[in-house]
């Protein structure tokens, strides 16, 4: 019998006394170590999904405000394709009886709108922007709070950015989506 040292085996690696059985403890240690790293694997998996890094938890809420505050809106960074995702702003109400959101054409031409509240009292399309006019009571003041929601359906997988903001305001706000399929 050779000694441990000539065989390559370590003591306790051969069979029990009595036993014949082939084995190749090279190949067995090796396939412990893949599937010590599958498992770990797995882990870190499951904790991105349920940290929301697959849609629908803490790392996947964004939000994102306008430089003068006329804009706040909040979505979901990363969202499902072919699913309905929220999107909500907070508005600051304009001068006059009408306030209007808009969002930059890159943005609505691969999403669809699915429902909006409240109602717009209309909407308008140029090629850069769609607009949803929103009226509002006689004794609103400017900058009194508005909130919309949109639900929207994102129509395609990838990223999905474009820019959002309140007509008459300065600039808009950048939102940045990645739909998976």
């Amino acid at each position: 019998m050779a000694s441990s040292g000539e065989s390559g085996q370590r003591p306790g690696d051969g069979p029990p006394p009595g036993v014949q059985v082939d084995q190749d403890m090279q190949f067995q240690r090796r396939e412990w170590a893949v599937q010590r790293i599958g498992w770990v694997a797995g882990v870190l998996v499951l904790a991105a999904s349920l940290a929301g890094a697959l849609g629908h938890g803490p790392l996947s809420h964004a939000e994102a405000e306008g430089l003068d505050g006329a804009l706040h809106v909040k979505y979901e960074r990363i969202v499902r394709s072919n699913r309905p995702v929220d999107l909500t702003f907070s508005l600051a109400a304009g001068t006059g009886n009408e306030t209007v959101l808009w969002l930059s054409r890159e943005m609505m031409e691969r999403m669809s709108v699915e429902a909006v509240r409240p109602e717009p009292v209309r909407w308008w399309a140029t090629p850069a922007r769609t607009g949803l006019v929103f009226a509002h009571a006689p004794d609103t003041a400017p900058g009194d709070r508005l909130a919309v929601a949109l639900r929207v359906e994102v129509q395609t997988v990838g990223g999905l950015g474009g820019e959002v903001g309140v007509e008459g305001r300065d600039g808009g706000v950048r939102v940045w989506m990645l739909a998976l399929p």
